[in-house]
């Protein structure tokens, strides 16, 4: 566990530049594994895929979050996490309710390759809008004049 934690501080680093297109290719990784995973017959493949899914999901979220926190006034931060977290939960929500249905309708593969489409699109979102995500760091405004005062 602290050669993993160590192992993604060295990265992180390295890669810091490229965060953004290393997102969109973590959740192009994904997609590749539910293709795999939705026409996998195989219990043992399966598991395998299954458990390979999670670090480039994991990877996408690490990101997304610190590209966030990067982007976004320090002061605005609860905020921007907290609309964040209730859009989440909304769609997740609605969504169990929709995807149980299409499960039910049209079976599990295509659940898995709806799920893999969306994911897609995002990725097609994510590439043609890159430009108006910043990758810099905001400079951190000072709402109360501390660094005035203190010089």
């Amino acid at each position: 566990s602290i050669v993993g934690g160590l192992f993604v501080v060295t990265l992180v680093k390295k890669l810091q530049k490229r965060s953004y297109l290393i997102m969109l290719l973590g959740l192009s990784v994904y997609v590749l594994l539910t293709v795999l995973f939705a026409f996998t017959t195989q219990p043992l493949v399966a598991l395998i895929l299954l458990t390979l899914s999670g670090f480039p999901v994991q990877v996408a979220g690490v990101i997304r979050h610190t590209l966030i926190q990067e982007s976004v006034d320090s002061i605005q931060l609860p905020k921007v996490f907290a609309a964040w977290d209730v859009i989440v939960n909304l769609t997740f929500m609605t969504s169990m309710v929709v995807l149980a249905w299409f499960a039910q309708e049209f079976g599990m593969v295509n659940l898995y390759l709806l799920a893999a489409t969306l994911t897609t699109i995002s990725i097609v979102i994510g590439v043609f809008y890159r430009k108006a995500f910043k990758e810099a760091k905001v400079i951190q405004q000072d709402p109360i004049g501390l660094s005035n005062q203190l010089s």
